[in-house]
């Protein structure tokens, strides 16, 4: 198989993988069903591997580096942080436990403050 074609392919495949992925993690869909992505980065980066190999010339050989490097880094990170399975502390439907924290102002605030008041809490995790 020619170089070009299988530049081509890697790079081909490693997009569509990378679609998959975030269209999964947009939906929240990702847990249990990461292999599928994972696997056609992997074939992806074979790919570009084996045009590599091949010794194309300097344009096939730069986009394949290229994409052998990302699916080896995605697939590298993807390794390194997998997806726990814990169960949830509040259980759906269940009251959920009073807690204090500190306010914009620092002041102490406490979850218990607000009963009998309709709201919505919403907790980020930070990756700052």
């Amino acid at each position: 198989m020619s170089a070009a074609l299988l530049c081509v392919g890697g790079v081909a495949l490693a997009a569509a993988s990378l679609v998959l992925w975030f269209r999964r993690l947009n939906q929240v869909a990702l847990e249990g069903r990461r292999s599928l992505p994972l696997a056609m980065l992997g074939v992806a980066g074979l790919l570009s591997l084996a045009a590599l190999v091949q010794g194309p010339g300097l344009l096939l050989g730069a986009v394949s580096g290229l994409t052998l490097l990302a699916s080896a880094g995605f697939l590298f990170l993807a390794v390194l942080a997998p997806q726990s399975k814990q169960a949830p502390v509040v259980p759906v439907g269940q009251p959920i436990p009073d807690f204090a924290a500190l306010d914009e102002n620092g002041q102490e605030f406490r979850l218990s403050s607000l009963v009998g008041k309709p709201i919505l809490l919403k907790f980020f995790r930070g990756h700052w």
